[in-house]
């Protein structure tokens, strides 16, 4: 399979592609209950129900780390969550998009160099708790 037919598959959960904008943007619209620049473009019941816990355990394909699932985004991570209403995803080689409800925040990260790992990136780990503590610094 060449670059090309990779990117131009519909392959769900597994091949978007995207700057760091752009995954802060798409993130956006969750964090700010379905809207983007005022639009509705997913009803807000939709995210609540996508953030309500639906299993969790130990993830094989996640190098085993325990995790919760709401409906295609990850609610547990003691890194890159620090809300209550929280959530997130993670891509290949390091990239991630957390999504706040209450602070109506998207979190969006891509790298220049891939990573080898999917989750436990030490990048977005330290990006993550650096933007968390200066959104706590502002919010005092």
């Amino acid at each position: 399979m060449t670059i090309w037919q990779w990117r131009s598959a519909e392959i769900p959960a597994s091949n978007g592609h995207g700057n760091a904008r752009s995954i802060a943007q798409v993130g956006s619209i969750l964090a700010c209950g379905g809207k983007l620049n005022g639009k509705r473009l997913i009803a807000s019941e939709t995210v609540e129900n996508a953030i309500k816990k639906q299993i969790a355990g130990r993830d094989p394909n996640l190098l085993y780390a325990p995790i919760s699932w709401g409906l295609g985004f990850g609610l547990k991570n003691k890194i890159l969550l620090k809300g209550t209403r929280s959530f997130y995803w993670s891509g290949a080689g390091g990239s991630f998009c957390v999504m706040d409800l209450d602070k109506k925040l998207s979190i969006g990260y891509a790298m220049n160099k891939m990573g080898g790992i999917t989750s436990k990136d030490p990048r977005n780990e330290r990006l993550s708790k650096v933007i968390w503590e200066i959104i706590n610094q502002l919010e005092v």
